[in-house]
């Protein structure tokens, strides 16, 4: 931490206005003659709690501390020996906003025309002098106040941009994600690039896709994990009751079209995760967190479970939650992926019918030949024997 000749601390930016005004440390910068500037430091040492101050006697040393960005308040005495207020005032409202940063003038009472000038200039208030304690102690709290909100606002307006470019980066990532799989014609490239572009999306482990059989089953068809996909399908409904299967997380977004997160897979209650512990073990792996979303196309019927694990901390790469906030973008990716693979599989039943029709045509010609080419060929003798 630099140090100064009289007690500087730098201090840190809370987003939240009613934290930084209760937990940061503000700094106010004293420029006065040395022994008016000694008096001033004690006064707003004794009356303003959660400040520190620098004192400096040369006017010319104002921005230079200025610009070094720690400063709260500027406290600037107009009397003070060789001070051109005015000209020191309008360089700072070059740099900073009278909100963004308070300058409060002392001056006796008879220095009006002095006091005025530099209200013109851009001070923000006057305090006469000789002090008084409560109005200096109200006019420094009420002004550093003003200044945290305004340093505040800054912060959560910056969140806001950040938030924003890379809510608008996701966006930009599933329209492109749309249009190269409303491209795709090869079915299992079509449900890899689903399956990658989710992951992408959320910034996660991995991922798996299950799609609804006739047999009203979800069946492993392709998984993030480069290895030999699961035998076993997950039955929606119970073959002899007829219930639906709800113990399974998957099986229930497919039943109720509904997504679902869970935070910690080792902790959960409502659905059974066996499997996925057992996947942990084999895998040496460890899943925490959860978020299944069913696919469903126009026609409302799931076609298939969408299931990612473990969402990431983009800043520290920690295992983290789901956010609640990227649900309604998984549920567009999943939708698209639904209409992109019910098209798919209409295009390809429309191709086997074509090739079916052409088959039995084929057939049918090829049973028929015999007949054809007689009767043709009878026709053409008595063609012949008609010319003659």
């Amino acid at each position: 931490m630099q140090k100064y000749a009289l007690n500087k601390i730098y201090m840190n930016t809370a987003p939240n206005p009613e934290e930084t005004l209760s937990k940061e440390i503000s700094l106010i910068l004293i420029c006065a003659d040395l022994s008016s500037g000694l008096n001033y430091r004690k006064t707003v040492m004794e009356l303003v709690d959660g400040c520190e101050t620098v004192l400096i006697t040369d006017p010319l040393q104002v921005m230079p501390e200025l610009m070094k960005g720690n400063v709260d308040l500027l406290l600037l005495d107009v009397d003070t020996t060789g001070l051109d207020a005015e000209t020191i005032i309008r360089q700072i409202r070059d740099h900073y906003a009278p909100v963004a940063f308070p300058v409060l003038i002392l001056s006796d009472v008879a220095a009006i025309e002095k006091r005025n000038s530099a209200l013109a200039a851009g001070a923000n208030d006057y305090l006469s002098k000789p002090l008084d304690s409560t109005e200096i102690s109200l006019r420094i709290k009420n002004y550093l106040a003003l200044r945290n909100y305004h340093k505040a606002s800054q912060t959560l307006y910056i969140d806001l941009e950040r938030e924003v470019k890379k809510r608008t980066a996701k966006l930009d990532m599933l329209i492109d994600s749309a249009l190269m799989m409303s491209m795709e014609r090869s079915h299992s490239n079509l449900l890899s690039h689903i399956l990658l572009d989710g992951k992408r999306l959320l910034n996660c482990d991995g991922g798996t896709v299950y799609l609804v059989t006739q047999e009203k089953s979800l069946r492993f068809a392709v998984r993030t994990k480069e290895d030999t996909l699961p035998f076993l399908e997950i039955p929606l409904y119970d073959p002899e009751t007829g219930q639906a299967n709800e113990h399974y997380v998957s099986a229930y977004a497919a039943i109720h079209k509904k997504t679902v997160i869970i935070n910690d897979v080792y902790q959960e209650t409502q659905f059974d995760c066996s499997g996925t512990r057992s996947f942990d073990l084999e895998c040496g792996c460890r899943t925490v967190s959860l978020l299944t979303v069913p696919m469903v196309p126009r026609n409302g019927e799931v076609i298939g479970v969408l299931q990612f694990i473990n969402a990431l901390d983009p800043d520290t790469g920690a295992i983290i939650p789901f956010p609640a906030d990227i649900v309604t973008l998984m549920e567009a990716l999943a939708a698209q992926a639904a209409v992109a693979l019910d098209n798919l599989q209409l295009v390809e039943g429309q191709k086997a019918t074509m090739e079916n029709i052409i088959r039995l045509l084929a057939a049918a010609v090829d049973s028929n030949s015999g007949d054809l080419f007689t009767y043709f060929g009878k026709k053409s003798a008595d063609r012949e024997e008609d010319f003659l």
